[in-house]
C-alpha cells in the first residue's frame, strides 16, 4: 500500500507530464489563419455597426464621469 506522500508524488508528475503534453500539443496544433482573420473581419464589422448607431456618451465622456463619480 502507497504511503500517502508516495500517492502525492505520483500525481505530482502525472501533473507535470501532463503540462508537458499540453504545450506540446498547443505549440503544434496547426493555425487556421483563414479562421482567424474571418474573425477579425467580422468583430471590426460589428464593432462599426454598433458605433454607427451608438446614440450615449463618447468613451471619452463616460470615462471622464466615471472618475468624478
Amino acid at each position: 500500500m502507497d504511503t500517502t506522500r508516495q500517492i502525492q508524488q505520483r500525481l505530482d508528475r502525472l501533473y507535470s507530464e501532463l503540462a508537458v503534453l499540453k504545450r506540446y500539443v498547443l505549440l503544434h496544433l496547426p493555425d487556421d489563419h483563414a479562421q482567424n482573420r474571418q474573425a477579425w473581419s467580422d468583430l471590426m464589422e460589428a464593432s462599426r455597426a454598433v458605433s454607427a448607431q451608438w446614440a450615449g456618451p463618447s468613451a471619452v465622456e463616460e470615462i471622464r464621469s466615471q472618475r468624478e463619480k
